[in-house]
């Protein structure tokens, strides 16, 4: 088992949540080159996570002691993760209502308003998900 620091917030695919500067224990996979199999809890509930080396995490001297992520860490990922979520709500209720405006603009009937404000609102949060990763 060697130990590795996490270079940036990283979610594993199985639902593991590892926190920028955090030196966890892990062992390289046997299956997959350049992955390491770290212990932590996940939504798989095997607690088995595939981290990718030199991407997610790097090696550190075996002497490095292992450090957990602050409290001040899980906190500002969960209050980043609620921006995200309101966000998109309120742009998707935007782009609902350019879309049943778009409908009324055409005079469409009932199926013209629930496709013009379904495709409003897919649009909006598409363009609105787009432009934040960007920054």
């Amino acid at each position: 088992m060697g130990r590795y620091r996490v270079l940036k917030n990283v979610e594993s695919a199985k639902g593991g949540k590892f926190f920028k500067d955090e030196v966890v224990e892990g062992t390289p996979s046997a299956k997959l080159k350049d992955f390491v199999s770290v212990i932590r809890k996940n939504t798989w509930g095997d607690d088995k996570n595939d981290l990718i080396l030199g991407v997610d995490i790097e090696q550190v001297d075996d002497s490095t002691p292992l450090s957990n992520a602050t409290s001040t860490q899980i906190n500002n990922a969960k209050e980043t993760e609620n921006k995200m979520t309101k966000s998109t709500y309120t742009i998707g209720a935007i782009g609902l209502a350019v879309g049943l405006g778009f409908a009324y603009y055409r005079k469409s009937g009932f199926w013209g308003y629930v496709g013009f404000g379904i495709l409003g609102s897919v649009v909006a949060q598409i363009g609105y998900n787009v432009v934040s990763k960007k920054k």
